[in-house]
């Protein structure tokens, strides 16, 4: 009887809140509201009908495996040190033969710190000072590159992150701590260039 009551609470609150969303006129086609909060939908319920193929890879399809690649960037040796069955060391024993295995990484990405120098010559015949000119794209004397810029635009137009978690992502893959003032800059620069 208790469990009985509790179902129907909750299937009243349930009630109550989609009846607000429907007198609001709320949904996810008119404000922010996530589709699965829509009424009428329940995430219980699959919307993907019963499929009569086994899961996983179907006969006939052409799996894709790992290739090992010729010329790997580094290669570390493991040697035994010591014979398993006596215990004599191996140190100064020759391997006859290897098996091979290998890891596909990527390389840690860090930050390049490229300095533009402009050098002052003075010259010989009328002794004025010449200082080269900085290209264009070098204004501060510290600033993030053009990459910097496009990269916290994919990020916010095409994946849909927010500023905080772009700052984040920056400072844990990149090492740099770009402010979310630097990232909101960079969106306004982008939409002038587009």
């Amino acid at each position: 009887m208790r469990r009985e009551i509790s179902e129907l609470r909750y299937t009243v609150q349930q009630m109550n809140k989609e009846i607000s969303l429907l007198k609001g006129g709320r949904s996810s086609r008119t404000s922010s509201t996530a589709p699965s909060h829509d009424p009428g939908r329940s995430n219980k319920i699959s919307l993907r009908s019963v499929s009569a193929k086994k899961s996983g890879g179907q006969p006939g399809h052409l799996g894709h495996t790992l290739q090992m690649s010729d010329t790997p960037n580094e290669i570390t040796d493991h040697s035994p040190a010591v014979c398993t069955c006596c215990g004599e060391s191996l140190a100064s024993v020759s391997g006859v033969s290897y098996t091979r295995r290998q890891v596909i990484d990527i390389p840690p990405v860090e930050p390049l710190y490229i300095e533009h120098r402009s050098h002052l010559k003075i010259c010989p015949f009328c002794h004025l000072a010449n200082r080269a000119a900085f290209p264009d794209h070098v204004q501060a004397p510290v600033e993030y590159s053009s990459r910097v810029e496009a990269m916290a635009g994919y990020l916010s137009v095409y994946h849909y992150l927010p500023y905080g978690r772009i700052t984040r992502l920056f400072i844990d893959f990149f090492g740099l701590n770009i402010s979310e003032g630097s990232i909101d800059n960079f969106l306004e620069d982008l939409s002038h260039k587009a």
